[in-house]
């Protein structure tokens, strides 16, 4: 491999001195050098301009230079090159002076006539290296400064004293007239690690601008400073100012919204609490035909409503996000049992359908799950089975399913209906769809309810589809994920469903004390309503001495308050939207009262047409005990009166709509 060769020039005007350093680098194997000789300053300026040297060995007295300016003079022209003095003991101080301007090295020439030749070449290597550093360096620097030119974040460094050591155009830009300038304090923290935001006005300007500051260390010509990256982030924080304000607007408007929902439910409910309650009580009285079906036609009409009120909250709460799922621990064989208790007149009384309901024994006995809203689904699918079904029958059903997405309950609604055309199964799950308008007008409906289960059964991480032949009916499925106490039994050991019976009568459900029991309480139980409606007042005492109640009424929270300090009631019923004092109020007043003279809790139920899950909430948070939503039916009065005074007998009048 051959060595390299360095061109070196030579600027000495003494022969003999010039010929010793020839010699001495001739002497050197490991490396070339092309030596080229000048006797003056001039001479060696025009072989710089002929030609590209490595490095100028350069006497500092020369015929047409003396002294430093010689130096000066080689390194204006040619400041790349690297310069090592040649100097005589006497002007070693200017050799000094030399190097701290620039110059790469000395060297004594009488130290040269008793050095080797190696010491010689070394010095040179020496200066070459040191030279090319300071190049690349140069370079580097020069493609910074060009580089932080072209951005537009500000870019400032300052050192440790907060001191500004540098700054582009983009600073100027920032800071306008108040742009401090190098040298000056920078009069903001600027800390290693550190991302702030300042908020300026600069000088001259009126518009407010907000820069994003990040800091990183950096070594800036040999001290450790800081580089401050100064980024004008005022669009950015204009749009998420705006961004900010819609999704605070959407939330007043969705919350107005929700608002106005709750108020016309209320609105709405109060006063067919009275309609549905009155031929409730019609119903239970001796009336001609013609009387019972319009009663009948009255009830139906006002469930209707109700039903309609209750989608259209559903799927406002979902559409708004505001839809919580709540997962609780249930048994699926005493869902179905709810489900069949709720569903069994319409199916079986009103139209002669047979109403079953299946349960394989791999399911699991308990669950975690959202019971209610599985219910609705349910009661949804069996309601729609029920009206698209004239002749056979309804099928419930639930089974176990296992894959390597984890442990699902399946549910199926199976009808003998009329079916759905294959072309329509993909689109009735949409929003106000029904698969034919002839449909519509014979079954009418609002096609919200398919929509509002698939909505459901999404939110719960599940799935629904149907399944249907024209004319001989439908299966609709959907799944939903649980968690299971046990372990179930493998799909391959599944064994098959099981039809169970489940009771019929809806007040079975309810917990209720033992005949002998119940007979040694009074049949005039203490019970105060609350209400301030004078038509729901008329129904719920109509109601309560159907049931051989005679009740106490307060028309506000403030006269339920003094009537419960005069006397000891068994049972409140309390409206929560009424004048002077509103049941919540009331009620806390009450709990307060009852911490202070440690007397026994009096049992307070909610009966209110607020009906969305926060008014629950919000009823059981102020310290009732249940909640019953209006219209109230006979049946569930009696079933609150059950559960909530087992000691006392009621009437039993109360008929199934």
């Amino acid at each position: 491999m051959e060595s390299p060769v360095h061109a070196i020039l030579l600027i000495e005007d003494h022969p003999a001195e010039a010929r010793l350093i020839q010699e001495l680098l001739h002497q050197i194997h490991a490396t070339s050098y092309r030596v080229v000789v000048a006797n003056s300053l001039t001479e060696g300026l025009s072989a710089l301009d002929r030609t590209r040297f490595d490095l100028v060995l350069l006497d500092l007295n020369l015929p047409d230079s003396q002294g430093l300016e010689t130096f000066e003079t080689i390194r204006t022209v040619h400041h790349r090159v690297p310069i090592v003095i040649l100097t005589n003991l006497d002007d070693k101080a200017f050799a000094l002076e030399g190097v701290r301007r620039g110059a790469q090295d000395y060297l004594v020439k009488s130290a040269l006539q008793l050095a080797p030749g190696d010491f010689l070449s070394r010095s040179l290597e020496y200066a070459m290296a040191r030279q090319h550093t300071h190049v690349r360096l140069e370079e580097s620097q020069s493609n910074f400064l060009h580089l932080v030119e072209c951005v537009a974040d500000g870019i400032l460094i300052v050192d440790q004293r907060g001191i500004v050591r540098f700054l582009n155009r983009a600073v100027e830009e920032l800071f306008g007239k108040r742009t401090p300038r190098i040298g000056d304090e920078f009069g903001f923290v600027v800390m290693n690690g550190l991302t702030t935001e300042l908020d300026l006005v600069p000088m001259g300007q009126l518009e407010r601008r907000v820069v994003e500051v990040r800091v990183a260390p950096i070594v800036w010509e040999g001290e450790k400073c800081l580089l401050a990256s100064l980024r004008d982030i005022t669009q950015r924080k204009r749009v998420e100012e705006e961004l900010r304000r819609a999704k605070l607007t959407a939330e007043q408007a969705n919350q107005a919204k929700s608002r106005f929902l709750a108020m016309m439910s209320h609105e709405i409910r109060t006063p067919m609490n009275a309609i549905i309650g009155m031929a409730d009580l019609m119903s239970m009285e001796r009336l001609t035909e013609e009387l019972s079906e319009a009663m009948s036609i009255i009830k139906d009409s006002g469930h209707a409503l109700l039903t309609l009120i209750n989608d259209i909250l559903d799927l406002a709460k979902i559409e708004s996000g505001e839809m919580r799922m709540e997962e609780d621990e249930f048994s699926p064989r005493d869902l179905l049992a709810s489900v069949r208790s709720i569903m069994h007149v319409p199916a079986e009384r009103q139209k002669g359908l047979r109403l079953t309901c299946e349960i394989a024994d791999s399911v699991q006995k308990a669950v975690k799950g959202d019971y209610r809203r599985i219910r609705q689904v349910l009661i949804n699918l069996v309601g729609n089975a029920i009206k698209f079904t004239d002749r056979g029958g309804v099928r419930i059903a639930v089974a176990h399913d296992i894959n390597h997405q984890g442990s699902w309950l399946r549910f199926s609604v199976t009808d003998t209906g009329i079916g759905i055309p294959a072309e329509k199964l993909g689109e009735i799950f949409g929003l106000f769809v029904q698969a034919d308008h002839g449909i519509y007008q014979k079954y009418g409906g609002t096609g919200l309810g398919l929509a509002i289960s698939k909505r459901l059964v999404e939110i719960m991480r599940g799935s629904i589809w149907a399944e249907s032949s024209p004319g001989e009916g439908s299966i609709f499925y959907f799944t939903i994920p649980i968690h299971a106490e046990r372990a179930p039994l493998s799909r391959h050991e599944e064994p098959p469903l099981q039809t169970f019976p489940l009771p019929t009568d809806t007040r079975s459900c309810l917990p209720r004390a033992a005949p002998a029991e119940r007979q040694k309480g009074s049949m005039n139980p203490p019970v105060l309503v609350v209400e301030d409606d004078a038509l729901n007042q008329l129904v719920i005492l109509k109601m309560l001495r159907k049931l051989g109640v005679t009740p106490d009424l307060a028309g506000n929270g403030r006269e339920a308050l003094e009537m419960i300090a005069a006397k000891r009631y068994g049972l409140v019923l309390m409206d929560v939207q009424m004048p002077e004092m509103d049941g919540l109020t009331a009620v806390k007043l009450l709990r307060q009262r009852e911490r202070e003279s440690r007397g026994q809790p009096l049992k307070v139920m909610a009966m209110t047409a607020f009906a969305m899950p926060e008014d629950r909430q919000s009823c059981l948070d102020a310290g009732m005990d249940d909640f019953l939503s209006k219209p109230v039916r006979n049946s569930d009065l009696a079933g609150v009166l059950t559960r909530w005074l087992p000691d006392h007998a009621f009437h039993d009048s109360v008929k199934e709509p």
